[in-house]
C-alpha cells in the first residue's frame, strides 16, 4: 500500500489502472469517441461477405478500469455465409482481448469481429450474453451495428446494416463531486446492489439486462432523493427486474419492462430507506 503519483518522468513500475486514472475516473458509459464518424460500419468495398469498420477511438467502460481503443486504419470483418433457409441478423462487436499477450505497442488487443445471430423466420439480433461468450468471460465490448443475412446472401449493402454505435458520455463533476450516473451489466439471476449515497440527487442509473432476471437493492437514498432507472432490454427481452425495497407505483401495480431491445425509464422518488414511490417515466423506447 502506498501514496501515488499515476504518472511521473523516471517510474520503471507504471501498471495499466495507474496509467488510465483519468480514463477511469471521466467516463460514465461506453460508446465510441465522435459518433459522426468513428467506427462506423459500412458495406465494403467492392461489395462482399463483409462489411468495413471506419477508424476512430472509443471508450470501454468497467467498474475499476476503463480502456480506451483506437484505430487508425479501416478494419474488414469477415460475415459467415446463410445457407439455414432463414434470415438471421449478425452483430458486428468492437473488444478488448484482455487474454491476448500485448505486443510493444499493444495492437493487438483491440478486435472486431462478428458475431452470428439464430436464424429465424422473424430473427433478432444476438443477446449481450451470447456477444460476451463469443468474445470471452470478462472483455469489455462496444456493439457496433447490426447486419441482416439474407438466406443464401452473396454480398452485404449499406442497407442491410443497422448502426447501433452510442456516444461515449464523460462527466467532469466526477472529480469533485458525486457522479450522475451510474451503469451496471449484472448476470442473469443475480442480486445488482446499488448504494444511491454515491449518486447525485437527480442522477441516472443505467441498468443492461443479462439473458435472464434480477433483483435490484438500492440502498443508502435519503429522504427527497429523486433519480431515473433506465432499463435496456437484450435482444429477447422482457426481462424482469424485483425490488428489494417497497416500492409504491402507481395503482400499486410494478410495471412490466418491454421487450426485445427496448428500453424503459422509471422515476422514483425516496421516501425513506425502505418505502420508495415509483413512476412511469417512459416505456417501450
Amino acid at each position: 500500500m502506498g501514496n501515488y503519483i499515476a504518472i511521473r518522468s523516471g517510474a520503471t513500475a507504471l501498471p495499466e489502472g495507474s496509467v488510465a486514472r483519468l480514463t477511469q475516473d471521466l467516463v460514465t458509459i461506453s460508446g465510441v469517441v465522435n459518433k459522426l464518424t468513428h467506427w462506423a460500419v459500412t458495406e465494403s468495398n467492392p461489395k462482399a461477405r463483409s462489411v468495413s469498420v471506419a477508424i476512430g477511438a472509443g471508450f470501454f467502460y468497467g467498474t475499476s478500469m476503463t480502456y480506451e481503443g483506437f484505430s487508425d486504419a479501416a478494419n474488414a470483418v469477415t460475415v459467415t455465409a446463410n445457407s439455414s433457409g432463414n434470415p438471421r441478423i449478425d452483430t458486428i462487436v468492437a473488444y478488448v482481448d484482455k487474454a491476448a499477450a500485448a505486443d510493444a505497442t499493444a495492437s493487438n488487443v483491440l478486435k472486431f469481429i462478428c458475431v452470428a445471430g439464430t436464424p429465424a423466420a422473424s430473427p433478432t439480433a444476438p443477446s449481450g450474453a451470447t456477444i460476451q461468450t463469443a468474445v470471452g468471460a470478462g472483455n469489455p465490448y462496444l456493439v457496433l451495428a447490426d447486419v441482416a443475412c439474407a438466406n443464401g446472401y452473396a454480398t452485404l449493402a449499406n442497407a442491410d446494416i443497422t448502426d447501433t454505435r452510442v456516444d461515449a458520455t464523460f462527466s467532469f463533476a466526477k472529480l469533485h463531486s458525486k457522479p450522475n450516473v451510474l451503469s451496471y451489466s449484472p448476470a442473469g439471476g443475480s442480486t445488482q446492489a446499488i448504494d444511491l449515497s454515491t449518486l447525485a440527487t437527480n442522477g441516472d442509473i443505467y441498468i443492461t439486462m443479462p439473458s435472464g432476471n434480477i433483483t435490484l437493492n438500492m440502498t443508502g437514498g435519503v429522504t427527497g432523493q429523486k433519480f431515473a432507472l433506465i432499463i435496456l432490454q437484450d435482444g429477447t427481452g422482457s426481462r424482469t427486474t424485483t425490488f428489494t425495497q417497497t416500492i409504491k407505483w402507481p395503482d400499486a401495480v410494478q410495471p412490466t419492462n418491454s421487450g426485445a431491445n427496448k428500453i424503459d425509464t422509471y422515476a422514483f422518488r425516496v421516501v425513506d430507506s425502505s418505502n420508495f414511490l415509483g413512476y412511469i417515466a417512459g416505456q417501450n423506447q
